[in-house]
């Protein structure tokens, strides 16, 4: 449609929108909307903490990995492949009550 044009920087490609496609944009703004405006309100404010948690998590595993000894890196990647576990487990759940905490297992 000639609205976005592209060309090599790096390892990847930059995206730029050519004249047509700022005048698409114009031409479109109240239908298209602020496309980022609502991202950090997305599915609420639990599935940022989630995110921010995320982030965390992955740097305390990368300062393991970057200072810990082997014994810790093995921990870690246990620690690591037992939450993934937890996480699918909760999807596989099926009580019906949605919000509800899994019980604590030993």
């Amino acid at each position: 449609e000639g609205l976005v044009s592209s060309e090599a920087e790096g390892s990847g490609k930059r995206f730029t929108l050519t004249d047509a496609g700022r005048a698409h944009v114009e031409e479109q703004r109240e239908q298209l909307g602020e496309p980022w405006s609502d991202a950090g309100e997305a599915g609420g404010p639990g599935r940022g903490e989630l995110r921010g948690l995320i982030w965390q998590l992955g740097s305390a595993a990368m300062q393991v990995s970057a200072a810990g000894t082997d014994q810790q890196v093995e921990r870690a990647k246990a620690v690591l492949k037992d939450a993934r576990r937890a996480l699918y487990r909760l999807l596989a759940e099926d009580d019906g009550e949605g919000d509800a905490p899994p019980a604590a297992q030993d």
